[in-house]
């Protein structure tokens, strides 16, 4: 299940993943109604997804799956909407009950690595059971550290008194993955087991997991958003897709013209977006904004004078990205309730 208890709510990258997901779902809205839909998430105990899924959509089945007993109570003790199923059980359960019989939104936020295969078996079982137009949402953990600690390795290595090679680190974590999950592509080796480059292997697992979900279906799952973001020592991807009959994906595209869109990822090979906001006061915000619509994020970190990381290089590269999302970045202040 997802952090019950880490406050996503107050994450910045994580913020902005969502709501570059609630944009989709906009553009979704426009060309098919989404406000009969279903929608099923993991809330945490603040239940922002559910939260701004109703706002902005009017979607009033909302179902909040939830395995923890504490969570679970706070979250009755915290229900923001009398629309919200409040579920305690596990994923799978619910998946293994679930048969829709209209349009939802699901949303898997998983956090724990240990549990991958579990996670990519719920999801293949979910995607079987959903019809054209529905919509999923994948968080999977992708820090290749959870599969073995680069720093831990190190350390064996010295107790050992053997030399460290980080090829045999690289090798042990792509022998260890191919324990974890069903199947690994024949293209995926070793040196693509870094922090870099690991979100692109998952992306590509989980493109054999939709095609064996859907292999004997007059449908595909047309992927729309792939995104990679950290906002503690957690490194997460997350994917986004749409059930789609077979043979419709390019009119799909350009009905919501999804080539002019700078989020879209469309391609199962190309590599996530990279969400890496700089942590920002107020009076830099502004300061920043001022500047913008700006392609050059070199001459705004020159004008202000100021570095927002540990090196020149470092600022440009949060400047720039900066710019790609400052739309949605969003604004967090204490008041009093």
């Amino acid at each position: 299940m997802s952090g019950g208890l880490i406050p996503y709510h107050l994450r910045r990258n994580k913020a902005i993943d969502r709501a570059i997901f609630m944009e989709f779902l906009t553009k979704l809205n426009i060309v098919n109604s989404i406000s009969n839909y279903g929608y099923v998430g993991f809330g945490a105990v603040h239940m922002e997804d559910f939260k701004l899924i109703h706002s902005l959509f009017s979607i009033n089945d909302l179902v909040c799956i939830e395995m923890d007993k504490l969570i679970h109570n706070r979250q009755q003790f915290n229900l923001p909407l009398g629309c919200i199923k409040l579920e305690h059980t596990t994923s799978d359960s619910f998946i293994a009950e679930f048969f829709p019989e209209k349009n939802y939104i699901v949303w898997l936020d998983y956090v724990s690595p240990k549990d991958l295969r579990q996670q990519l078996n719920e999801a293949e079982a979910l995607i079987q059971k959903l019809n054209p137009y529905d919509v999923v949402k994948i968080t999977l953990n992708c820090n290749p550290n959870s599969i073995v600690d680069e720093k831990q390795f190190r350390l064996r290595k010295d107790t050992l008194k053997e030399k460290f090679d980080i090829n045999e680190l690289l090798n042990t974590r792509l022998d260890i993955l191919k324990t974890r999950v069903e199947t690994v592509p024949h293209d995926i080796t070793a040196n693509m087991m870094t922090k870099k480059q690991y979100p692109l292997v998952l992306n590509r697992i989980i493109e054999l997991v939709c095609v064996s979900a859907l292999e004997n279906s007059d449908n595909v799952f047309y992927p729309v958003l792939s995104f990679v973001y950290s906002d503690s020592q957690h490194q997460m991807l997350t994917l986004t897709g749409i059930i789609l009959s077979k043979g419709t994906e390019l009119e799909f595209s350009n009905r919501l013209l999804l080539n002019n869109w700078e989020y879209a990822s469309t391609s199962w090979n190309a590599p996530p977006q990279v969400i890496d906001m700089p942590d920002l006061t107020l009076k830099e915000r502004l300061a920043i904004d001022a500047c913008l619509p700006c392609n050059d994020p070199e001459q705004i970190v020159s004008e202000l004078k100021i570095d927002f990381d540990t090196s020149r290089e470092k600022s440009i590269e949060k400047i720039k990205n900066y710019i790609r999302y400052y739309r949605h970045y969003p604004f967090f202040s204490k008041i009093s309730v």
